[in-house]
């Protein structure tokens, strides 16, 4: 093994092999690889209008008229249905103050329902309690 000098940038390279006559270092790669294939943004994908899913619905009419059944556009249906309807539901996100409130209810229910479990002596109640317990460690697994 000998050490050896970049041909672009002269940094030296360790641990070449003996019958080595010219090398590249791993920075002066990189960047002619970069040159070569550059990176494609996000950004450059153009938009179809159509909301996210719209090929995996049985039946999606898009507003131009057009009808899709599975991605796959019908002619022979175009202009005869109304439009689909897009629901958006947006999810509102909790404060740390409200997140740390459901914590601190989930966490008494627990505590109530374990105080419950001692007190019950029949398998079925004490069944349907554990069953509890266990959903509500869940619930609070969810919000960790």
């Amino acid at each position: 093994m000998k050490n050896l000098y970049c041909e672009s940038c002269g940094d030296l390279v360790k641990k070449c092999d003996d019958d080595a006559i010219k090398v590249i270092c791993s920075t002066c790669f990189m960047e002619s690889v970069n040159r070569d294939f550059p990176l494609k943004r996000r950004d450059d994908k153009t938009k179809s209008g159509k909301p996210q899913g719209w090929h995996l619905r049985k039946q999606y009419v898009h507003s131009d008229g057009t009808v899709y059944e599975f991605g796959i556009e019908k002619e022979e249906l175009k202009n005869t249905l109304k439009p689909t309807e897009i629901k958006i539901e947006i999810k509102k996100k909790l404060t740390k103050k409200e997140l740390e409130f459901n914590r601190l209810d989930i966490i008494n229910d627990i505590k109530k329902l374990k105080k419950k479990l001692k007190t019950e002596s029949t398998p079925k109640k004490i069944n349907k309690i554990n069953r509890d317990i266990s959903k509500k460690q869940v619930e609070l697994s969810k919000l960790k």
